[in-house]
Formats: structure tokens, C-alpha cells, sequence
């Protein structure tokens, strides 16, 4: 029976290699489910602020106000659209607009139509290797991937 002392040169490759095999795959499924989270939570922003353009539009229509009264919901006024700043604009910690909307955080800048209820970013943004800006498209994005 021979003498052994120890590991060979071999087995600790061997050892080494699958153990960066495992490594690798959990960074990788890491780096999926970070991106898959942050589009996620565009996703539930966007969400939150299109039912809180519903509830204002309602509230309107159920209080008959004039268009003046939307003045209480959004930052600034593009035609059509209306601007709503988010964390990291000028003029976001002097809005009023987020406690109107009853919406603590919005860290994007957004663009809403309170007649046809869209909202979209003001800004593209990259999501899952798409860049998107409409709630439709964000919403595909997260309910494919």
C-alpha cells in the first residue's frame, strides 16, 4: 500500500474549476433577479401613479370641478400632458403633488394625460435589455419575462 500525503496538483484543479462553476452561475442568477426586480418596481411605480390618475379623474368627475382643479396634481403643464417630477428634479421636495396623489416616493419624472389616463416617463429607460418608456410597454416587459 503506498504512502499517501496528501492531495495531488490534479484533484485541487479539479476542485477549483467546479467551484467556479457554481460561483458563476450564482452570479449570474443574481444579476437576472436584480434586473427583474428593478423593472418590477418601475413597473409598480408606474402602476400606483396610473390608478392614483384614475382615482383623480374620478374625483373630478364625481365633484364636477373645472380643469383648474388638476393644478393640485401635477408639477408643470406640456400642452396635453402633464409633468410630475421625480426624487433628484428641481422643484420635487416643494411639490405638493405626491401627498395630493397620496404617493410617498416617485423617483422618476412622469408624463401623464388625465383625460385618457396614460402615464410614461419623461425619460427612456433601460428595463431588461429594452428601452421603454409607456406603461404598456413596461408592463409587457414584466409580465413576458
Amino acid at each position: 500500500m503506498k504512502n499517501n500525503h496528501g492531495i495531488t496538483i490534479v484533484e485541487l484543479v479539479i476542485v477549483m474549476i467546479i467551484m467556479i462553476l457554481i460561483v458563476s452561475f450564482a452570479v449570474y442568477s443574481g444579476i437576472e433577479s436584480t434586473k427583474k426586480a428593478e423593472a418590477t418596481e418601475l413597473y409598480e411605480e408606474m402602476n400606483s401613479l396610473k390608478n392614483a390618475i384614475i382615482s383623480v379623474k374620478v374625483r373630478k368627475e364625481l365633484e364636477e370641478q373645472d380643469d383648474d382643479w388638476y393644478e393640485n396634481f401635477y408639477d408643470e403643464k406640456s400642452g396635453d400632458m402633464y409633468v410630475i417630477y421625480g426624487i433628484g428634479d428641481a422643484g420635487y421636495e416643494d411639490s405638493k403633488v405626491r401627498e395630493n396623489l397620496n404617493l410617498k416616493t416617485i423617483r422618476r419624472r412622469y408624463i401623464v394625460n388625465f383625460e385618457d389616463e396614460s402615464v410614461m416617463l419623461a425619460y427612456p429607460a433601460e428595463v431588461l435589455g429594452s428601452s421603454v418608456r409607456t406603461y404598456d410597454a413596461v408592463r409587457n416587459l414584466v409580465e413576458t419575462k
